[in-house]
């Protein structure tokens, strides 16, 4: 499902969440796959949607982009991710390609349930480095690669060239799928709209029983080997001899490959039987160029692209392998979290009163309108941990999915020399001026790049005794409870415990009634 939510995303700005989260939480939820599962994911990540059933008399009110459901047809998928524009509509599942649809046909389809998510206003995200340095390689090589055949024209060069770039598109497509990642390629040429096609794919790629010598599977060999073309004659040129050799050298393995395919596994992965036929046309093209010359220091140049090309791309894989696993245990973790035993522990520990604040004695936060839920925090200015913990609070607050109320005390020494104490005071004052002046001096102490810059900016004044009395007093609560560490959360009245943390409060958030924790009127 996250391969039609992360494009909604994307088209209505949103940058906030990858694929893979999206992937851990929604795999992680106990009604997956479902509606509900799509929409507590979008408010776990705090983005605004709506989930609604809408009469078709209602359409020219639709957004331009969103997820609908679908009558049951030949394709098992029952959610879908449609674009409309200009009286044409474009839909596809998760495992098909675009179909064109007039406004009719498709609401012949729809059965009216639609999940929206709301236009992000703010900036986009920009790329990341390490996705933009990729992408800067990526079009480098294939520059010099283009540029190189072109420098001293032979048609045969500029075929092998071409070939080469594509054979390594389709490699690129077959290691995704070996990662457990989704590709363009890989869904053009593997899926036909039956899940079936695609699974063929994957499971020949993935088929453990099917491998080469020193342990290396079908994908292995066909990564370093293209990998090492590209190199070498991005770096090194082109030698026909030498390549004559290698093309010679792979038509036993695209055999070995098709006899397993057809044979042993009795499934046809087109994305390999493509590259194939790129492999046998390397081989046809060079026959062109008569008997080889080989040439031993262009040998000796490769030998030494093949290695470092070999060891990286183990590196890589290896890599990939522990990432997936981390991905592994974070959908378990979070799958028992979300299990009705992990939270019946914790709805069973003792609950925590955080009703009987007098005014001015807290700090409170966010004036939702209508019924809100009660957070109450506990945190040291000098925490590490507290600031992250204060993120989670924040978002929590900027985020219009949730109606949450924040309590805030301040967990500190009360010798007023202690520098934790000196920061509690100044930004306890502030809040005494202003609530909004609070919350903004402890964003910015958490902000800080300077500590003597966030005192000049927030002096504390002479007169410590309201301040030091309301730190005393959130003293005394802390003790009462037994708390004596930061952060702590409490929602409603459970305390949050271990395994659960303040970044699971979203999650939490959607557990209240499982929890037994109510809502609250102003």
């Amino acid at each position: 499902m996250e391969e039609l939510i992360y494009p909604l995303l994307s088209a209505n700005g949103y940058r906030s969440a990858t694929k893979e989260q999206l992937r851990s939480q929604l795999q992680s939820h106990p009604h997956y796959p479902s509606l509900k599962a799509c929409t507590d994911t979008l408010d776990y990540f705090g983005i605004e949607n709506l989930a609604v059933s809408l009469p078709q008399d209602q359409w020219e009110h639709v957004p331009g982009s969103f997820l609908a459901q679908i009558k049951p047809g030949p394709d098992p998928e029952f959610l879908v991710l449609v674009s409309k524009k200009d009286g044409e509509v474009k839909y596809r599942s998760e495992t098909g390609s675009w179909q064109k649809a007039t406004t009719e046909q498709f609401l012949d389809l729809w059965t009216g349930v639609l999940i929206a998510v709301e236009e992000n206003d703010g900036s986009s995200a920009p790329v990341s480095q390490s996705k933009a340095w990729t992408l800067l390689g990526f079009l480098s090589l294939t520059a010099l690669v283009a540029i190189a055949p072109i420098r001293n024209f032979d048609w045969v060069r500029a075929s092998y060239a071409f070939l080469t770039l594509l054979g390594g598109g389709i490699v690129y497509a077959i290691a995704s799928t070996q990662l457990q990642k989704s590709t363009w390629l890989g869904k053009q040429v593997c899926s036909t709209g039956e899940k079936a096609q695609e699974d063929a794919c994957d499971q020949v790629i993935n088929n453990p029983t099917v491998s080469l010598p020193l342990g290396l599977t079908f994908t292995d060999g066909a990564v370093i080997y293209f990998a090492t073309l590209v190199g070498s004659l991005a770096f090194v040129g082109y030698q026909s001899g030498t390549m004559q050799v290698l093309s010679w050298l792979t038509l036993p393995v695209v055999v070995l490959s098709w006899y397993h395919q057809g044979v042993t596994l009795k499934k046809w992965c087109k994305l390999c039987l493509a590259l194939s036929l790129v492999l046998l046309a390397q081989s046809a093209i060079l026959l062109f160029q008569g008997f080889p010359s080989f040439s031993l220091p262009y040998a000796a140049s490769l030998a030494g692209i093949f290695v470092l090309v070999a060891w990286g791309w183990q590196t890589r894989k290896q890599l990939g392998e522990k990432v997936q696993a981390g991905e592994k245990h974070l959908q378990d973790l979070l799958r028992f979290k979300r299990h009705s035993a992990a939270l019946q522990i914790l709805k069973q520990h003792p609950r925590v009163s955080t009703r009987d604040f007098q005014v001015g004695q807290v700090m409170v936060f966010g004036q939702p309108q209508g019924e809100f839920l009660r957070l109450t925090t506990v945190i040291n200015p000098l925490c590490g941990y507290c600031k992250g913990a204060f993120q989670s609070y924040q978002k929590l607050l900027d985020s219009p999915t949730y109606a949450v109320r924040l309590q805030m005390l301040l967990l500190v020494p009360e010798a007023t020399e202690h520098p934790a104490t000196q920061v509690a005071i100044s930004i306890l004052q502030q809040y005494q001026k202003d609530p909004q002046l609070g919350w903004q001096a402890i964003k910015d102490w958490f902000q800080r790049t300077s500590e003597d810059t966030w005192h000049s900016q927030y002096p504390a004044s002479d007169d410590t005794e309201q301040a030091m009395a309301w730190i005393k007093a959130q003293r005394a609560w802390c003790q009462q409870h037994q708390i004596g560490y930061t952060p702590a959360s409490v929602l409603g009245d459970v305390l949050i415990e271990q395994p659960y943390s303040h970044q699971d409060l979203p999650l939490l958030i959607e557990q209240t009634e499982a929890l037994d924790i109510h809502t609250e009127k102003p």
